[in-house]
């Protein structure tokens, strides 16, 4: 296609599949590389917007993901997900400068206020860069035992052993790649998935122009987070939000979660 620039002079433009779809009304044009092909995350679309409208219960305990914005516009993006169904996007606006205290106290506020207060909430945060002044100060209050540091970079493994998709066939350059995995995965059809994801555009375009590749040694890489800002004209937020839920930290949970009930048992019965 020919499309004016920025600056109205004539420039050669390659459709993404969102365009495709959304304007043109045509297929995705779906490469073998593609994390996501648009027409799984539109079946995620349909299951959300069928079980919000019946007013389901929201079952599961919340694990909210921060990705904390920086210095300049950027903005600070939650995540809510309860098992299979993320409820929603929560941007809170950048204002020039990163505002750790108030990304602390908004994480703080989800968290008393989610669904199921009697599971225990989670909240997981990129401790790379400016989450990791958030993630201190969250470690300084009483939710302590319910807030982990995320770190893209670390390697995929977990107990020392190395994390693997969902068929135990394939690992994984890094943590940042395994939790990207994990979405397709979850996503999967092939898998009976039950996900359940808001209608979103740039959620869509985000997962939609991920690629990956296989390393030498037989392990995934997604593409740098660098070639994706440069594609779609921004950070990828809502999908490094929508990862770092799947970051595998159930185990810590389940461990604290029983440690609160025996307490809470000795309080009642104290024999």
């Amino acid at each position: 296609f020919i499309w004016p620039d920025e600056d109205g002079n004539e420039t050669n433009y390659r459709p993404t599949d969102l365009f495709r779809i959304k304007v043109r009304g045509m297929a995705p044009k779906v490469s073998e590389d593609t994390l996501v092909p648009a027409e799984w995350i539109e079946a995620a679309n349909k299951r959300w917007l069928e079980f919000t409208a019946a007013k389901k219960p929201i079952e599961g305990p919340l694990r909210l993901a921060a990705d904390i914005a920086g210095m300049g516009t950027d903005s600070t993006c939650f995540c809510h997900r309860y098992g299979n169904y993320v409820k929603q996007f929560d941007m809170m606006q950048g204002n020039g400068q990163a505002n750790h205290m108030q990304a602390a106290g908004r994480i703080i506020q989800l968290l008393k206020t989610a669904h199921n207060p009697s599971l225990i909430p989670s909240a997981f945060i990129d401790t790379i860069g400016e989450g990791a002044g958030v993630y201190s100060r969250l470690k300084e209050q009483s939710i302590k035992e319910q807030v982990y540091s995320v770190k893209f970079s670390e390697k995929a493994e977990w107990k020392k052993k190395p994390l693997t998709d969902k068929t135990k066939e394939y690992e994984f350059f890094n943590m940042r790649a395994y939790l990207y995995w994990c979405i397709r995965d979850w996503l999967n059809p092939f898998f009976n998935s039950e996900a359940m994801l808001p209608v979103d555009d740039e959620l869509m375009q985000e997962l939609t122009n991920t690629k990956y590749e296989f390393m030498s040694n037989g392990s995934i890489k997604i593409e740098s987070k660098d070639n994706i800002k440069k594609k779609i004209k921004r950070s990828p937020d809502k999908a490094d939000a929508l990862t770092m839920t799947f970051y595998p930290a159930d185990a810590v949970a389940e461990a604290e979660q029983r440690k609160k009930q025996a307490y809470l048992l000795k309080r009642i019965y104290p024999f």
